[in-house]
């Protein structure tokens, strides 16, 4: 990965972690747990970012990817979930 484009995704994850970690707040009910799935959103994003054309897909890509780790993660928790 070249210098541009990590400062590329950096500047991308600037202005849209805040976003993606409010949508899953308000999946999750869970400010803390809600930053953990954005933050594994934009990892697998930065895995993506050489395959990335722009950042519509970009946003696309870890929207989607952070609604498929809440509803993950609200399955697990009611596999864990008493009675």
């Amino acid at each position: 990965m070249s210098v541009v484009d990590r400062a590329r995704f950096e500047a991308y994850f600037r202005e849209h972690f805040a976003r993606v970690a409010r949508a899953c707040a308000l999946v999750l009910g869970d400010r803390s747990g809600a930053e953990d799935v954005a933050a594994e959103a934009f990892s697998r994003l930065w895995a993506k970012w050489g395959q990335v054309d722009d950042e519509d897909h970009a946003g696309g890509y870890v929207f989607k990817t952070a609604m498929r780790l809440c509803t993950k993660r609200l399955r697990g928790a009611r596999r864990e979930a008493p009675g």
